[in-house]
């Protein structure tokens, strides 16, 4: 009775040996039209008076970004945030030479209502120190939700030609991980002021892709 029952556990083992996990990936890649811009404008103020024409700068400053915020108001589409206001002292030759008082704005929206506003907004005296560019939400989920359906037939199908390659009886996924749509980094840009003409911004297209990671489980005769 004994020798019959160990040759019957030795009969399992290799079909239990055969059952390997493969682990892959696969990829896939969008590219989207960036329709939202962010642009970032700055003002600023300079004195090489003493501390106490500080005030007079703020007063100055201040009054630049409320021109531009009301400019702002009145186009519906855009959203502007005040990112606050800063002071520092000037310095030449290691020596204290002045103050200098700055404030910046930033506004965001369709990239074809920001080229007239920008360039108004130069005129005044603001600067644009950054611009960035990226598709809008709507845009980045309908492409995320076609990336999720191209990387999962992906993952089906390079799973039926490892299991066809290596004679597979049966196989199964034991685990699938969706990453993220790539991130869309700022490319700052820098301008200089400019007389009231629409300012030359082009939104471009960006590039999305989505990678999935796979495990599987195949079983041989």
């Amino acid at each position: 009775m004994k020798k019959i029952i160990f040759v019957a556990m030795l009969a399992l083992i290799p079909a239990c040996a055969m059952a390997s996990e493969i682990h892959f990936s696969v990829s896939a890649q969008e590219t989207v039209a960036n329709t939202q811009m962010r642009l970032v404008f700055r003002t600023m103020a300079e004195t090489n008076a003493g501390a106490n024409s500080l005030p007079a700068l703020s007063v100055k400053v201040n009054r630049v970004m409320s021109r531009a915020l009301k400019m702002i108001a009145r186009q519906p589409a855009l959203t502007a945030q005040t990112l606050g206001m800063s002071t520092r002292r000037l310095y030449s030759k290691s020596r204290p030479a002045g103050w200098q008082v700055s404030g910046e704005i930033a506004v965001s929206g369709p990239a074809g209502d920001l080229p007239a506003l920008a360039g108004q907004l130069q005129a005044m005296g603001l600067s644009i120190e950054s611009v960035s560019s990226m598709p809008s939400e709507k845009a980045q989920q309908a492409a995320q939700t076609r990336l999720t359906r191209t990387v999962l037939r992906r993952l089906r199908s390079r799973a039926d030609l490892i299991a066809n390659t290596l004679d597979c009886s049966h196989w199964s996924f034991t685990r699938i991980d969706l990453g993220k749509t790539s991130p869309i980094p700022p490319r700052p840009v820098m301008f200089t002021r400019a007389a009231a003409t629409p300012a030359p911004l082009a939104g471009g297209r960006e590039k999305l892709s989505l990678k999935a990671f796979a495990a599987m489980r195949c079983k041989q005769n």
